[in-house]
């Protein structure tokens, strides 16, 4: 009998999965793959290799758990939708949302502590339609904008999975109202909706780094040096500082308007009055 996922979680930022993967992970009735980020439905060399090759990564858990996984890339690619349906017809989908303008932002700072981004914020946006028609390399770094329209995305898995199958999760209400959050999920993939992780009170604060060295992280990054265990680490522990995430007042209303659209039928898709960002 195969033991694949119950539940895929996907996302609109690094972060805010990566803190939902540990509240499951607490959970006694679920088994998350325990290194996040399979990426096994939007890499094709990991797709090619077939669904043995992804049983296998929950091997670990007992027989009466759920299984579960994060990949928050699962979200944006257009090819994962139907591998999803394909192979895991049944699968519950969580989709985890936040503020498009700041996902964007700090979507930039990634990109720019990987040694990725060279542009200013406002020349990279400009610079994004072009950067993302040249591959998926590119759709997928400089998607700035792209990954914002939620709706579009969404949409591609609204024509494939029951709407039963779709759990959605707005950032900022959850850190508003997280017990609500956490019963209303634990309720929807069927497990004991009373438990409340711990490390929801005891995560650290999150804030926002960049490079001390721009050009020494450029090319740490772009060599073989941060593929070594742990130095990669000591690199961000010891030369990454915090950063200012203020962004001009043109850009951001610039921005607010752009989603704007997206997110009014965002709203109607979810059937409410209208989305936190835009209140």
């Amino acid at each position: 009998m195969k033991r694949l996922p119950h539940f895929l979680v996907c996302g609109a930022m690094k972060a805010g999965s990566t803190s939902f993967f540990h509240y499951l992970n607490e959970h006694p009735q679920i088994y998350m793959y325990p290194k996040k980020e399979v990426h096994f439905f939007d890499r094709d060399e990991f797709y090619a290799k077939g669904i043995s090759f992804y049983e296998r990564k929950f091997i670990g858990a007992e027989k009466d758990q759920i299984l579960g996984e994060v990949t928050p890339g699962y979200m944006f690619l257009h090819k994962v939708p139907e591998r999803i349906k394909e192979n895991l017809p049944d699968a519950k989908l969580i989709f985890i949302l936040r503020d498009p303008v700041k996902r964007a932002q700090s979507h930039y700072l990634h990109m720019i502590r990987r040694g990725l981004e060279t542009l200013s914020f406002e020349d990279a946006l400009a610079a994004e339609e072009e950067r993302i028609s040249k591959g998926e390399k590119g759709y997928r770094a400089y998607s700035y904008k792209e990954r914002g329209k939620y709706i579009d995305q969404i949409e591609r898995f609204d024509r494939l999975f029951e709407r039963r199958q779709l759990f959605f999760i707005i950032l900022e209400e959850f850190q508003s109202s997280p017990d609500k959050t956490f019963r209303s999920l634990f309720n929807f993939l069927n497990v004991d909706d009373g438990f409340i992780p711990q490390s929801f009170y005891n995560r650290p604060k999150n804030f926002a780094r960049l490079p001390k060295f721009p050009g020494f992280t450029r090319a740490f990054k772009n060599s073989f040096l941060n593929k070594i265990p742990n130095l990669y680490k000591l690199h961000d522990k010891f030369l990454l500082k915090e950063a200012d995430l203020k962004i001009p007042l043109e850009t951001e209303t610039k921005l607010r308007d752009y989603f704007r659209p997206y997110n009014e039928r965002l709203s109607r898709f979810l059937e409410r009055k209208n989305i936190l960002w835009d209140e």
